[in-house]
């Protein structure tokens, strides 16, 4: 898709305010790119969690927008409900926590 093409489309009042302006300033290149890579977290998790995960790859990255690596991860993670990982106070670490302290469960025996 070109530049012009992209500004043309009908689809595009439909993509976020942020990601919008991010692929109107991008180069053609970048632009079919990103394009590529929404479509393909389109394809997995719907087009709502696809925008939102370009939404969070442009405000990680904002000098590379949405990054193929993550993209789809990000996606299927909105989808499911879980968009960073973690919890409002971070991951849960009380299970590492035990093992590293040996004051779990089984008070650190081996060969579980």
């Amino acid at each position: 898709m070109t530049k012009h093409t992209w500004r043309e489309t009908p689809i595009r009042p439909d993509f976020p305010e942020d990601v919008r302006e991010w692929l109107d300033r991008a180069d053609g290149r970048r632009l079919r790119d990103s394009l590529r890579v929404i479509a393909q977290a389109t394809l997995a998790a719907g087009f709502d969690n696809a925008m939102l995960a370009a939404s969070d790859s442009i405000g990680l990255r904002p000098e590379a927008g949405p990054a193929e690596t993550d993209l789809v991860s990000l996606a299927l993670r909105h989808r499911d409900g879980e968009p960073d990982g973690t919890d409002a106070q971070g991951p849960d670490l009380l299970d590492y926590d035990r093992c590293i302290n040996g004051d779990g469960p089984d008070d650190g025996e081996e060969g579980r």
